[in-house]
């Protein structure tokens, strides 16, 4: 049979030099295996290389959802800021990613919709009003009464601060939501339903409270509660309306004073 003999020159040099190189033992460190893992399958690492790719991958996780996270928060809180200072209207998608250095694409990972966006903000600004004004405020430091009296009180000074910062009054923002979506949108209007409650239900402990020590009597609590929320979302916009955050301190004091009798009989 006819045979090339460079190619079969070739082989024969390249068996050599195979057969010439130095024998490596197969290595067992772990690090090895684990690189060794995608092609040979995890189930023939040593105990010791499942335990680091385990390892190594949880921490490939943790760093993902770190970033993940991370980049969410930072979607949030542009949209939250701007929607406040400006309105929902009058904000877009593409200003809020370029505030929070993002692609579109990252926006629609974590909202398919402005509306999706829009609960996380309210449930951003609540967080943000229970940190920094009804935790402080309804601390039990003080008596029951009195603490609607520094709940006003902090309420103004926050007002004031913001007033400062931006140029403007911002008013309450779940006030400014439900002005402008309330008839537009029902699921964020139930949101804001719930944040209202849940600031109400602070004047209800409170009242509640004082009922128990004897400072109230034959007060309708829940509507008391509701009708100092009215007082409070009407004084907010009235502030807001002048710029003014001592339209707030002015009419503030009245706040604590509010009862609603029980029905007669």
């Amino acid at each position: 049979m006819f045979t090339d003999a460079g190619s079969q020159y070739g082989l024969s040099r390249g068996i050599a030099a195979r057969r010439s190189r130095p024998v490596r033992a197969r290595s067992r460190c772990p690090e090895n295996q684990v690189l060794r893992a995608t092609i040979l399958g995890a189930s023939r690492l040593s105990s010791s290389a499942r335990q680091l790719l385990v390892f190594d991958r949880l921490v490939y996780y943790s760093r993902s959802m770190t970033q993940e996270q991370d980049t969410r928060q930072r979607i949030v809180s542009s949209a939250r800021d701007l929607i406040y200072r400006r309105s929902y209207a009058d904000v877009g998608v593409a200003e809020i990613c370029a505030r929070a250095a993002v692609k579109k694409g990252s926006f629609y990972h974590f909202f398919p919709s402005k509306q999706d966006l829009s609960l996380a903000v309210i449930d951003a600004l609540r967080t943000g009003l229970e940190d920094q004004v009804l935790i402080p405020a309804f601390a039990r430091d003080l008596p029951p009464l009195h603490r609607l009296e520094r709940f006003i009180a902090t309420l103004y000074e926050f007002q004031r601060d913001t007033a400062a910062s931006n140029g403007h009054l911002l008013g309450c923002p779940f006030g400014n939501l439900a002005l402008e979506l309330a008839t537009r949108d029902e699921v964020i209007r139930h949101k804001l339903v719930s944040v209202f409650a849940g600031i109400q239900a602070r004047f209800e402990q409170a009242l509640n409270e004082a009922q128990t020590a004897g400072e109230i009597d034959g007060v309708d609590i829940p509507a008391t509660a509701a009708a100092m929320l009215a007082y409070l979302e009407g004084i907010l916009l009235l502030a807001k309306t002048a710029n003014d955050p001592e339209v707030i301190r002015r009419l503030g004091p009245a706040f604590a004073q509010i009862r609603i009798d029980l029905p007669a009989g």
